[in-house]
C-alpha cells in the first residue's frame, strides 16, 4: 500500500507541482487550502505525513499543528513544514523537533525534499553510496 501524505497549503501551483512530484515517487496525495479543514481531512484519510503551510485563511498553520497535535484521533502524525517563514520558523524550531516535526524552506532542493518526506513518512532513504549511479 502507497503512503499517505496531505498537503494543507493555498497556493494552488505548489500543490499541483508538489502534488505530482510526489504522486510519481508513489505516494497517495490528497490536499486541503485551509487549515480548518485540516482535521477532518486528517482523521478521515490517516495520512503517514503532513506537508503544512503556514500563512492560510481560516487557521494559520501554527494553530492547524496545535490542533493536530491535541487531538487524541491523530497520534504521533509527523508534520513538514513547507514555509518561506524561515525567521518565524528558526525562533518555534525545538518545538518541532521535541514533536518529531521539521520544517523546509522554499524554495527547496527537490532531492532534499524528497529526501525529508521518504525519512518522515517512514521509508528509508539510501545514503549517496546506496543511490542508483546516475553517470555513464
Amino acid at each position: 500500500m502507497a503512503k499517505r501524505i496531505a498537503i494543507v497549503n493555498d497556493d494552488r501551483d505548489f500543490v499541483d507541482m508538489v502534488s505530482l512530484l510526489l504522486e510519481d515517487e508513489g505516494y497517495e496525495v490528497r490536499t486541503c487550502s485551509r487549515g480548518d479543514e485540516a482535521l477532518s481531512l486528517l482523521r478521515e484519510w490517516r495520512p503517514s505525513l503532513v506537508l503544512l503551510d503556514l500563512r492560510m485563511a481560516g487557521l494559520s498553520g501554527w494553530e492547524a499543528l496545535d490542533l493536530i497535535e491535541q487531538d487524541p484521533e491523530l497520534p504521533g502524525l509527523r508534520v513538514l513544514i513547507t514555509s518561506g517563514a524561515v525567521e518565524e520558523v528558526a525562533a518555534r524550531r525545538e518545538r518541532l523537533r521535541a514533536k518529531k516535526h521539521d520544517f523546509i524552506a522554499l524554495p527547496f532542493d527537490l532531492d532534499r525534499f524528497l529526501g525529508k518526506v521518504k525519512e518522515m513518512a517512514g521509508e528509508p532513504w539510501p545514503t549517496t553510496e546506496e543511490k542508483p549511479d546516475q553517470g555513464a
